[in-house]
């Protein structure tokens, strides 16, 4: 463990709970870097923000850090950039099976859930309340939004994004589907487009099904 304290690069709400999650497992955050000049000289929870990335990298090299940004581009482009030791965090009160091992630079935060024999990728975010089932894979730089629930055996490919509420779908228009086993789910948008339309179809399916019913019951009392 580095003596000189864990650097977070970004300053936004993500770079926050980034701060947040490395406080309360007891590393010592010294300083957080960002390019956004009006941010510099600020805090973050008590961390001072300190400058930009190139007025700082400079005699850093090998110092201990987490990328504490959202978008899964700048995050790729920075570790393979920056010449920083890329350490992982997780919550305390996340609940992570011990066979589960981060990769670096990975977060997982406050009660999220990854389940045995998981793996999460490198710089990959398991955000609040999110949760990864058994056999699941995050690659890496994967971007797993609050709230999300992922079931077993379910890939999500490198740089995805799975947004708030998303829920791996194993239900299409009531029609019961074989699980995603090792499909990657940067598609789930497809999904649940399908998932509408079938459950649109479904409802009109349902409204000819009574009209019908209704217009036999009319003839039944005509002839009556």
């Amino acid at each position: 463990m580095n003596q000189q304290g864990v650097i977070v690069i970004g300053a936004g709400g993500h770079g926050k709970v980034v701060v947040a999650t490395l406080q309360a497992v007891g590393r010592s955050v010294v300083e957080v870097w960002d390019d956004d000049r009006e941010k510099s000289g600020g805090e973050l929870l008590g961390v001072p923000v300190v400058g930009s990335i190139a007025d700082r990298i400079a005699g850093a090299e090998g110092r201990e850090a987490v990328l504490g940004i959202g978008d899964n581009r700048i995050r790729r482009r920075f570790a393979s950039e920056l010449p920083l030791t890329w350490i992982s965090a997780v919550h305390p009160s996340a609940v992570v099976h011990p066979s589960v091992r981060p990769g670096e630079g990975t977060v997982v935060f406050a009660g999220a859930v990854v389940q045995p024999d998981a793996v999460l990728g490198r710089h990959a975010i398991v955000n609040t309340g999110a949760t990864v089932d058994h056999d699941g894979e995050l690659g890496d730089f994967v971007r797993v939004a609050p709230g999300v629930h992922l079931a077993g055996e379910v890939s999500v490919g490198e740089g995805a994004v799975l947004g708030i509420g998303d829920r791996q779908p194993h239900l299409l228009g009531g029609m019961r589907q074989p699980p995603l086993h090792r499909q990657h789910v940067a598609a789930v948008d497809r999904v649940q487009a399908l998932s509408h339309r079938m459950s649109f179809a479904s409802g009109v399916s349902g409204i000819v099904s009574r009209c019908r019913a209704s217009a036999s019951r009319r003839r039944s009392h005509r002839r009556r």
